[in-house]
């Protein structure tokens, strides 16, 4: 309930049908869930460019559930939408969202999961906003082995098959490889949930008397984690993720997390510039964007809060959309306009 409250401070609609107000031009955003911080955050800086640019965001939830979010994508294009902003939940789903979108002219910027089709295919599809995942998996992973001297190393990965969990598992795979001394013991999925890190956390104690190291695909799943190594009473060993939520900050203050990499909640309100750019006759200068993350230590975690977290929470614009718009200025290049927010 907490993080639904901070969602309705900033002012955007949440709605689960489709009759919208007629008063500004909507973009709509069908999110995968709202029950999850750094979600929350995407959403709360996808806010500010839509009010920069004069847009209502309307915002559903499919509470992970991919039938529900096709769902909420037919009752935003029947609601008028302008544009679309997409996270799919698979890439099957991306694909049968996208045709939908196409056939019906909304013109939609895909977000974070690969779809399984390329912007180049469909005239609608005007983008793709990525996380380099890979890299950052395997940047986390040096911290742990190169700074932490993590040699027992266990993975908490995301989702199965999806493309942002497994080029991060990747990123794991290949530091580990580069390093011979370094055993990585397993990787096990947890579907980003805090519960399932938990649980899957206490298996590896069971099984992994040597752990000295988790790397984390989500910081969700890292906290879960965080709770079974505390169960059972463990020291010693390091833990390091992707994901910059509030709860996550807390346990790097704390000590139990050594090293966080996020800030790609960015890319929501990037694809907002894109769109609002089309429709004023701008197309966007390349098909698909690729963020590099924040990494964080514990050092400097009071700036993070006070320059990015709080103005995030307060609905205060982080950057100035004017200069990110080819409709402001048809010269703004978006490939060195978009990137993510650093304290």
């Amino acid at each position: 309930m907490r993080k639904l409250l901070a969602l309705a401070t900033v002012g955007f609609s949440v709605v689960a049908s489709a009759a919208f107000a007629q008063d500004k031009p909507k973009i709509g955003m069908p999110m995968t869930t709202l029950n999850d911080a750094f979600w929350v955050d995407y959403v709360n800086f996808a806010q500010s460019a839509a009010d920069a640019y004069g847009y209502e965001l309307v915002v559903t939830d499919a509470q992970s559930r991919e039938d529900k979010q096709l769902s909420d994508i037919e009752t935003l294009v029947n609601g008028g939408v302008k544009g679309i902003i997409l996270t799919p939940l698979s890439e099957p789903l991306g694909v049968k969202a996208i045709e939908l979108l196409d056939e019906a002219g909304v013109p939609v910027v895909v977000t974070d999961t690969y779809p399984g089709v390329e912007p180049a295919d469909f005239e609608n599809y005007l983008a793709f906003i990525k996380l380099d995942d890979e890299t950052a998996g395997y940047n986390v992973a040096k911290h742990l082995i190169e700074k932490d001297g993590v040699t027992k190393l266990v993975g908490i990965g995301g989702v199965p098959g999806i493309s942002t969990s497994e080029a991060r598992n990747d990123g794991l795979k290949k530091a580990a490889a580069e390093h011979p001394e370094v055993e990585l013991l397993d990787i096990q999925y947890t579907d980003w949930t805090l519960a399932k890190g938990q649980t899957v956390m206490e298996d590896f104690l069971t099984r992994f008397s040597e752990i000295d190291g988790v790397w984390g695909a989500g910081s969700d799943p890292l906290l879960g984690a965080i709770v079974s190594i505390e169960n059972a009473g463990r020291s010693g060993i390091k833990l390091a993720g992707i994901d910059i939520t509030e709860a996550a900050l807390e346990a790097l203050a704390d000590d139990k997390l050594s090293m966080l990499a996020g800030g790609h909640w960015v890319m929501g309100g990037y694809g907002i510039a894109i769109i609002n750019d089309h429709l004023n006759g701008h197309e966007t200068d390349q098909p698909v964007y690729e963020m590099n993350l924040y990494y964080l230590t514990k050092d400097g975690i009071g700036d993070y809060r006070e320059k990015i977290i709080e103005p995030l929470k307060e609905g205060k614009s982080l950057i100035d959309w004017a200069a990110v718009s080819k409709t402001n200025d048809p010269s703004v290049n978006h490939a060195e306009a978009f990137s993510v927010i650093k304290p």
